[in-house]
């Protein structure tokens, strides 16, 4: 069982499987985390400000590279400081499960965000490795790749499956071309990564 699994396993516990599913609360809490150890480490509130400003300037990236820059920073970072990052890991992830219910009430007393803009396109539901249509919703999900694609432009490396045509329909278990996400990259199936890239494309795209 790896560590991730381990960490997604401990947040359904502690707080449900729609917040451990959840990626918008997933990243609030990553990012919370992330400022607490630049806090940590003597990083400045006004040099934070700054940072958030110069990345919300930028482009958006692609979210398998981004999740492979935390790594690799946060690595590095941990050399620096002279932490082992995997048995940080681990023992916090012990910790955590034997607190569950004095987590649970600091949770309660954390800052209330805002409703944060969500994809009104998607037409179905990312889970533990799998993307699924939801059943009836197959023509609207062509529609919503082919958007997706036309939003990012003639450069982006992705294509609509030739086998289902975007349907993720082919057998009973679903297009084995494709995955069951109905969008190739090159002759492979396309990583989740860039299924979830197309699917916000196409939702910012929308009024």
């Amino acid at each position: 069982m790896s560590f991730q699994y381990k960490c997604w396993e401990w947040v359904g516990k502690a707080f449900g499987t729609a917040a451990a599913n959840d990626p918008l609360i997933r990243v609030q809490r990553f990012l919370e985390e992330a400022i607490e150890l630049a806090q940590a480490l003597g990083f400045s509130h006004e040099n934070a400000h700054k940072m958030v400003d110069y990345v919300y300037g930028r482009p958006v990236g692609e979210v398998t590279q981004e999740v492979g820059g935390v790594m690799c920073t946060l690595g590095s970072t941990c050399e620096a400081i002279g932490v082992d990052m995997h048995m940080a890991g681990t023992k916090e992830l012990l910790r955590a499960f034997k607190m569950i219910e004095v987590i649970k009430e600091k949770n309660k007393l954390k800052p209330k965000f805002g409703p944060q803009r969500r994809r009104t396109t998607m037409t179905g539901k990312f889970f533990r490795g799998r993307f699924n249509v939801v059943c009836g919703k197959e023509h609207k999900h062509v529609a919503t790749l082919k958007f997706g694609l036309f939003r990012l432009g003639e450069d982006f490396l992705a294509q609509v499956c030739w086998k289902c045509e975007g349907t993720t329909k082919y057998d009973y278990w679903g297009c084995a071309i494709c995955g069951a996400t109905g969008l190739l990259q090159g002759n492979e199936a396309a990583p989740l990564s860039v299924l979830n890239q197309v699917l916000v494309a196409a939702e910012w795209g929308t009024t």
